[in-house]
């Protein structure tokens, strides 16, 4: 169909111009935030609207981010999730069809919602509002009768609301993010970041092909790999691949280095080995130089930011 031509065709240009501007490691690191941010869409977007492999999708992607940035409790549950999930879908056909979602509204599309938010929302906000348990009794033989009884009163309320025609709240088929007000918000927010990365372009071709903060201008040290997280996510996985669960081991090592964790240890007049970082050497700077009396104060950033003056690290200072 000509329609699915397009959509092919922009892929292909799209797929083409990431290749064009992921020869830097800045640009690379802007690439992968992109795909990252892609992956959180479709995750909610199949939470919302009930499709299940979809989900199943989007959690698979999430994985290598997960062991890349050390959260290694996320890293083993949603494989071990995964596994388990697949083996569900044979034994319950009508649950890939969306129940999988919590639905309070089903006249509504988009209004699936995640078992724990509807949690937080519903059982732990009835419990905490005005004639809600919390303020009534901390009983714990009292806690067991409510949440034992919650689900049936819900029914009873549902139902007194449906014979008398009287609903709390407001609700309709549109959604409140397309209201005025949200899109005006929105558009505001995207000018404000349009902005930002044209003053701040990740994407500016440099010779020397280093990872740049665009916001701050520090360069990274080599230690520093977080441009290459996808990479590294995936070789965390194929070690634990075959062990068990109580087998797998992560350490922190094989994790991606940022800006925030790559250090650099310094040796002062007093033998104290003092751990710094980029950032911090880049304020110093800033400070000296504003506070010099040095007619020309640029002459503090005449030098690499990785070339450290000892003197700037004095403890009196």
């Amino acid at each position: 169909m000509p329609n699915e031509k397009c959509i092919v065709e922009l892929q292909r240009c799209i797929d083409e111009a990431k290749l064009r501007h992921s020869e830097g490691r800045t640009a690379k690191l802007w690439l992968l935030f992109m795909k990252f941010v892609s992956i959180v869409r479709m995750f909610i977007r199949a939470e919302r609207t009930g499709n299940w492999q979809l989900h199943l999708k989007a959690s698979h992607d999430m994985l290598p981010f997960f062991a890349a940035a050390g959260h290694n409790n996320y890293t083993k549950c949603c494989r071990l999730y995964l596994q388990d999930a697949q083996k569900l879908c044979s034994c319950l056909s009508g649950f890939t069809e969306g129940p999988f979602a919590v639905r309070r509204n089903a006249e509504l599309f988009w209004s699936g919602t995640w078992s724990d938010m509807v949690i937080e929302q519903c059982l732990m906000r009835a419990g905490k509002t005005a004639g809600g348990l919390i303020n009534i009794t901390h009983k714990e033989g009292a806690k067991t009768v409510w949440l034992s009884a919650a689900h049936i009163i819900a029914q009873y309320s549902d139902g007194l609301r449906q014979l008398t025609d009287t609903y709390t709240g407001t609700w309709s088929h549109q959604h409140r993010e397309i209201k005025p007000t949200r899109v005006k918000k929105d558009s505001e927010d995207m000018q404000k970041m349009l902005s930002f990365l044209q003053t701040h372009n990740p994407f500016t071709p440099t010779t020397d092909n280093v990872l740049v903060n665009i916001a701050t201008g520090v360069v990274a040290s080599d230690q520093v790999n977080v441009d290459g997280a996808l990479i590294v996510g995936r070789k965390i996985h194929d070690s634990i691949t075959n062990k068990t669960f109580s087998q797998v081991s992560l350490k922190r090592k094989e994790q991606a280095v940022t800006f925030a964790v790559a250090k650099k240890a310094l040796h002062i007049d007093s033998g104290v080995k003092l751990h710094i970082s980029s950032s911090e050497l880049s304020q110093r700077l800033l400070a000296v130089a504003s506070c010099s009396q040095q007619p020309d104060p640029t002459i503090y950033y005449t030098e690499k930011l990785h070339t450290v003056y000892l003197k700037l690290y004095k403890p009196k200072l």
